[in-house]
């Protein structure tokens, strides 16, 4: 009966259904931002998030105008869903919530590819669709759920290739990573990292034919737009070099989430975001027990990081491009902090803390920011998530007796506490996206 459970067709078919129901309920009227203080929302188009609608304006302008700045693949399928549908904000939002939908899919057969077995793959897809921040974002019109779904790609054909794939994996990541790009140019750390990969396999077989899918192209596309600008000044300056740390890069990567329908970056209410935290502890699991599954993805990571940080700097949402990333971590590096023991589980657990720490001081330093007070029940329900999976450990070894004490994991019973706390106090912890009150 469990094997059946469990199967993959039946699995990928229940996380797609998840998927589909989480992404296209609601699409047109959820996420709603108002347009008046302190929430962002686009005064152009009612209800959407402000670059939501600066992404229409460009949308609306096409083909008659084209944006140099990002030929986003986007933009034409947001065009063929409002011919398919007719204008209105669920088909502005339909080619998001479908990348987020198939990005879904390509994170369970990626992490099916890494770790082998039937829970590895099946906990990866399940907390991609259960990410809050990816489950709004992925509602949204932001380009970013595209580079995304291409790197999730990107890291199957890596993981296939590796395998007993064929060469032909290797030209599917190569086209993955050019159209990462042309989705969104902050897509750059993929071609970079199919790069890097490529050129360290030891067979040479595939390698000159796909870098050349990866950057002729580009080349080509920078010419034409170098072109279009008129100078070179004006080509580097349009995608905002230069603007290192812009927006709080490093909060926004570490610690923040969402694209705050409250609009404060002091105290309790959108930061830390947990369901990141929780992904990089497992991501930090899967780089110390020296899995390949974590060198690949650690490594994506850092090209992220630093070239976003280096070059663009980095905005609530642009997150988004390495949410497979965060889930495929989960999937593989869960198991690995199961097996944890009390002394390494106090450790993880320690790290965890950690940004709670930091956000407890920004929180006492700045009590009241641009109208909006800091909502401290929301902050002591956030620490009340680290209390209680230890409280509940220390009473189940005293509760078992001195001699069963030590066959309780604590690793276990925290991870089973915090996530269920996490989704149990979803509607409180993003309250004003499903409750519709920042209280």
């Amino acid at each position: 009966m469990r094997a059946i459970i469990l199967s993959e067709p039946i699995a990928l078919a229940l996380l797609t259904i998840l998927a589909a129901l989480t992404r296209l309920y609601r699409l047109g009227d959820f996420p709603y931002f108002p347009a008046q203080p302190p929430w962002v929302g686009s005064t152009a188009y009612p209800g959407l998030y402000t670059d939501e609608g600066a992404r229409l304006s460009e949308i609306a302008l096409f083909p008659h105008s084209l944006t140099t700045y990002e030929p986003s693949i986007q933009i034409l399928l947001v065009k063929i869903s409002q011919f398919l549908i007719a204008q209105s904000y669920f088909a502005d939002r339909l080619p998001s919530a479908l990348a987020s939908i198939l990005t879904a899919v390509v994170v369970y057969l990626a992490a099916k590819q890494l770790y082998g077995g039937r829970v590895p793959p099946l906990v990866a897809g399940l907390y991609f669709v259960t990410m809050v921040p990816a489950l709004i974002y992925g509602r949204m019109i932001f380009y970013e759920n595209l580079v995304g779904l291409f790197l999730a790609i990107v890291i199957l054909s890596v993981a296939k290739s590796e395998g007993a794939g064929g060469v032909k994996w290797i030209y599917i990541g190569a086209l993955a990573s050019l159209l990462a790009v042309f989705s969104k140019e902050d897509g750059l750390f993929i071609p970079m990292f199919f790069t890097l990969w490529v050129s360290s396999r030891k067979e040479s077989r595939g390698r000159l034919l796909s870098l050349a899918v990866v950057w002729v192209p580009m080349i080509l596309a920078g010419i034409v737009i170098l072109g279009l600008t008129g100078s070179l000044s004006a080509f580097v300056s349009q995608w905002g070099f230069g603007t290192t740390g812009r927006e709080l890069s490093f909060d926004f990567m570490v610690i923040q989430a969402l694209p705050s329908a409250y609009d404060v970056v002091a105290g309790g209410y959108f930061k830390p975001e947990f369901w990141y935290i929780f992904a990089y502890v497992c991501l930090a699991a899967l780089v110390l027990a020296r899995s390949k599954a974590g060198l690949i993805l650690s490594e994506v990571m850092v090209l992220y990081f630093v070239l976003q940080v280096a070059i663009w700097g980095m905005s609530p949402y642009e997150v988004i491009s390495v949410f497979p990333i965060l889930a495929i971590a989960v999937g593989g590096g869960v198991g690995y902090l199961a097996k944890l023991g009390t002394p390494g589980g106090l450790a993880v657990y320690g790290a965890l803390y950690a940004p709670l720490v930091a956000s407890l001081v920004n929180s006492i330093a700045l009590t009241y920011v641009g109208g909006v007070w800091v909502n401290y029940p929301l902050s002591l329900f956030k620490y009340a998530l680290f209390v209680i999976p230890i409280a509940d450990w220390l009473m189940l070894s005293r509760l078992s007796g001195k001699n069963k004490a030590k066959d309780i994991s604590l690793v276990k019973v925290v991870l089973v506490c915090f996530m269920g706390l996490l989704i149990l106090g979803t509607p409180w912890l993003y309250s004003y996206y499903f409750l519709g009150t920042t209280i």
